[in-house]
């Protein structure tokens, strides 16, 4: 009899270890289980936030633009805790622009409802084109021109959206107070025996750029990676197209 109390005691004791060993696996499953949502929502955000999301910047721009818009696709900033979207005008494909939402928290809201850069997007596409025409006219090579907005604040300029034609960039140039930079590639290299040439193309395409926009600089690079670059108060005291070569950037 003694040694079947002690077999009894024994098989209750192993189920019970089977018991504390499943009850364990399922709490360390469950923690496991739930870190990974935790972690996948802290890098993705929720499926309800982003659908909510989605609807809210639908209507945004609808209530802003005449332009139809389509959504490219929506992503989610980690930092900000939020979600942003890239969008283009359904007749304008080419272009492309950003939507976005931020929280307001301890950092301050840097928007704190919907907010967009469309018109950056239509600057952008607008200066670039006008570079990249005019540049390749004078070098008589393929040149591709890339305007560099240091300040987006004028782009959100009050009554400058809902507009069936948007202005052209010289027409707000004068809400641009802070640096604008412009680079230049040039798809062909930099011919050091017909350097006068090259350095009179660099000074035509320069003087451009200071006389239409008045950016603060800009850099030629060529693609054996010979670059030139010029400050606006250093271009007015050029004399002539042969002290551009005092302006030699870093090659890379």
């Amino acid at each position: 009899m003694y040694f079947t109390i002690l077999e009894n005691y024994y098989i209750i004791h192993q189920k019970g270890c089977r018991m504390k060993k499943t009850i364990i696996t399922s709490i360390l499953t469950f923690i496991i289980a739930s870190l990974g949502v935790y972690i996948f929502f802290s890098y993705n955000g929720t499926p309800w936030e982003k659908n909510q999301f989605k609807a809210q910047i639908e209507t945004y721009l609808k209530n802003t633009y005449y332009e139809k818009m389509k959504i490219n696709s929506i992503g989610y900033d980690i930092e900000n805790a939020s979600f942003s979207a890239t969008v283009s005008p359904v007749d304008s494909s080419d272009i492309t622009f950003r939507v976005w939402s931020f929280r307001e928290n301890s950092r301050g809201a840097i928007c704190k409802e919907v907010c967009d850069n469309y018109h950056k997007s239509i600057y952008e596409q607008e200066i670039n084109n006008d570079l990249s025409q005019y540049s390749s006219k004078v070098f008589r090579e393929n040149c591709h021109g890339t305007v560099l907005f240091t300040d987006d604040s004028p782009f959100t300029l009050k009554g400058s959206k809902a507009q069936k034609k948007i202005p052209g960039f010289l027409s707000i140039r004068e809400h641009f107070t802070a640096p604008i930079y412009t680079l230049v590639n040039v798809y062909s290299d930099f011919e050091q025996k017909k350097s006068g040439d090259e350095y009179n193309k660099i000074y035509q395409v320069a003087k451009y750029v200071f006389d239409k926009y008045r950016f603060q600089s800009i850099r030629v690079k060529f693609s054996n990676n010979t670059s030139y670059e010029l400050k606006y108060e250093d271009f007015t005291k050029i004399k002539d197209y042969s002290q551009v070569s005092d302006f030699r950037g870093n090659d890379e």
